[in-house]
């Protein structure tokens, strides 16, 4: 039923379109604090490049809400969040852009990680364009993380050292090193940062 409601939203008939719209939000409106590992997957259709305008822009606000009402359970699907979030930061429609770019934000900001909290912005502006990955991984670089880094924390940050690393720069290069380096001396279970490593080693083991 949400699939198909998802997909009406944008109808190209206005009233239907409308009506598919509140119907989503008003359910999303009612789910419970920890429903979060199962709502929020169902938006995945919705937030593909390929899904429709409309309806990635109200995927992109129901993410935007359930992150500001429930962070705690949003903070467990960050990991696969960031991602098409990410694309929907660079769609060819502004609206869908700036809907993606709330959303992004919203979600960045439930890492539950206190020394990261300032950082957000710069987290943000980094995934929604390359140019924009030097100087904030220069921000990043300032972050002295005292708190136990978990598994949100590593997923918000990824994409970002990912850009970084990927830089001609060596000394962004270095600087991202650094930062993965305090960052794994602060995880206290491994478990944490196994998804993420097979995605940053290799990087790693390029920077001279």
């Amino acid at each position: 039923m949400l699939f198909r409601s998802m997909e009406a939203c944008s109808d190209k008939q206005k009233p239907v379109a409308v009506g598919a719209q509140a119907l989503v939000k008003t359910m999303y409106e009612d789910v419970s604090p920890w429903s979060g590992g199962f709502v929020l997957p169902l938006l995945k259709a919705s937030l593909v490049s390929t899904a429709k305008p409309d309806t990635k822009a109200v995927a992109c606000e129901l993410v935007t809400s359930f992150a500001g009402k429930f962070p705690e359970s949003t903070a467990l699907e960050i990991e696969w969040l960031v991602h098409p979030l990410s694309i929907l930061m660079n769609d060819i429609k502004a609206p869908v852009k700036a809907a993606a770019k709330v959303a992004m934000t919203a979600v960045a900001a439930c890492s539950g990680n206190k020394d990261l909290e300032k950082f957000g912005g710069a987290i943000v502006r980094s995934l929604e364009a390359v140019k924009n990955v030097p100087d904030c991984v220069e921000e990043l670089a300032g972050c002295i993380f005292v708190q136990n880094v978990e598994a949100p924390v590593l997923a918000v940050t990824t994409p970002v050292l990912q850009r970084g690393l990927n830089e001609r720069n060596e000394e962004i290069k270095r600087k991202c090193c650094v930062i993965v380096d305090n960052m794994c001396k602060l995880v206290e279970d491994p478990k944490d940062v196994a998804p993420l490593m097979p995605r940053l080693q290799p990087l790693v083991a390029k920077v001279k």
